[in-house]
């Protein structure tokens, strides 16, 4: 399995993305929460064995990886602040999940009659400078 092809999903239920990886050529991992069957049957995957106590262990017990995240991650934002220190997360930091789940941020931008409506809905220009990077594998602190 090629390095470069190879992502690790992680979440509850890994099953769609997995298969959405594979018809792409990738060579996607699974750490999946509930492991369906056919998730299972996958070359290379395994089940958290305990969500979410030992998600991070479970993770950081796998290869350096890009990691494409499924559903339920959000809501352990410091379990994968950890993982993000091995791992590379696709999509937004952890910085800018925490950000996106500030309820009082997100009624403050709704509500800043400075914006136009359109305006309303653009995130804080710390989010949008460059559209959810990559994080590297050393990932920085919040």
């Amino acid at each position: 399995m090629s390095e470069k092809n190879s992502l690790l999903l992680i979440g509850a239920s890994c099953r769609a993305a997995a298969a959405c990886a594979r018809s792409y050529g990738l060579f996607p991992r699974t750490l999946d929460l509930f492991a369906d069957r056919d998730t299972g049957d996958m070359e290379v995957s395994a089940t958290i064995t305990s969500y979410p106590e030992t998600l991070v262990d479970d993770a950081l017990q796998l290869p350096p990886s890009s990691v494409l995240l499924c559903g339920g991650m959000e809501n352990h934002l410091d379990a994968l602040e950890q993982i993000a220190s091995h791992h590379r997360l696709l999509g937004p930091s952890v910085a800018q999940m925490r950000m996106l789940r500030d309820v009082d941020l997100m009624q403050a931008l709704v509500l800043d009659s400075s914006r136009t409506s359109s305006q309303r809905l653009l995130l804080p220009e710390t989010l949008t400078a460059s559209h959810f990077p990559t994080q590297p594998f050393h990932a920085s602190s919040p």
